[in-house]
């Protein structure tokens, strides 16, 4: 991987994301436009390059997916003691301690990961993006709810959680290993349906940010140190560390390649998401996720530029 191409990546990166902060400026998109374009991408949009970049992949050690797997369950497992112990250090807050720790955790790899990898590595690697995918909702809806969910709350969530796993992305995140492991291929016509559809992921995805950060209060983000030091644990210190000790694991290039990426990936959205639903506070939450997006397009090059020297 080299720095200077994911810089100019991360760069058109930007351009796509400034798109939809224009398009939200102008108001050619609002909320309501914003929640079904959000909603196309979750169910429709980012399962079809999922699936897609299965049908032609060219990477030929197969059986190295399954210790993939395992690495991924090894890295969440890793990404949650650093956050339980990064947390003591962002927050004072027992209640905010919980959700700085969800939002470390669990990182963008819907609406920016599968770009990144897509634009620096190739839609190849998309099968590790599959598998981080795959354990993170369950994870998120396990670990996660069981984190910041009231006590009384926890046993009557049972049923939700696990329709809240079986969900589109799960499903196709688990079909797309599956079309990886077994070499199926579908008919060219309907491969090429969704491969055209998988294809609208990447801009629309970024567009999705840009309309997000169109109505952020950005005097708010920027003059908060807490959200400061809360990016420079998700962006720069867990990553990194993370990095270190996957370079020194025997699994395979492309996974470690991909890992680094997925890594160092901003805040995702489901943090949000949860602590709305259970009645947690949710300004420093939102204000962490936009800032963490819009940094991420200058460390993730910092980290790639650092992942060979490590």
């Amino acid at each position: 991987m080299s720095a200077e191409i994911a810089f100019q990546q991360m760069l058109v990166i930007l351009i796509l994301i400034m798109t939809g902060w224009l398009c939200r400026k102008a108001r050619i998109i609002n909320d309501e436009n914003n929640k079904c374009l959000s909603k196309l991408m979750l169910d429709v949009f980012n399962p079809a390059i999922l699936i897609s970049s299965m049908l032609d992949n060219k990477i030929e050690d197969r059986h190295s997916v399954f210790a993939a797997i395992g690495g991924a369950a090894l890295f969440f497992a890793i990404t949650i003691f650093l956050a339980m112990a990064a947390v003591r250090l962002i927050a004072r807050k027992t209640g905010d301690r919980e959700i700085y720790q969800l939002m470390l955790t669990f990182s963008n790899l819907g609406f920016i990961g599968i770009p990144v990898i897509s634009a620096l590595l190739g839609k190849d690697y998309l099968v590790y993006v599959a598998i981080y995918s795959f354990e993170y909702n369950i994870l998120i809806y396990t670990y996660g709810i069981g984190l910041i969910a009231p006590d009384d709350k926890k046993e009557k969530g049972i049923g939700s959680r696990l329709r809240g796993i079986m969900n589109i992305g799960t499903i196709a995140s688990a079909l797309a290993v599956v079309l990886f492991l077994l070499n199926i291929r579908l008919p060219d016509v309907l491969s090429s349906a969704v491969s055209y559809l998988g294809d609208a992921a990447v801009p629309v995805s970024l567009m999705i940010i840009g309309v997000n950060l169109g109505g952020a209060s950005f005097l708010e983000i920027f003059r908060k140190k807490q959200n400061y030091l809360f990016c420079l644990f998700k962006l720069l210190l867990i990553p990194i560390l993370e990095i270190w000790i996957l370079k020194r694991l025997p699994f395979d290039e492309g996974f470690k390649d991909a890992s680094a990426i997925i890594l160092a990936m901003p805040a995702g959205t489901m943090p949000l998401i949860l602590a709305m639903e259970y009645g947690k506070e949710t300004r420093f939450c939102s204000e962490g996720i936009i800032l963490s997006t819009m940094l991420s397009v200058v460390t993730i090059p910092a980290v790639i530029w650092l992942y060979p020297l490590l």
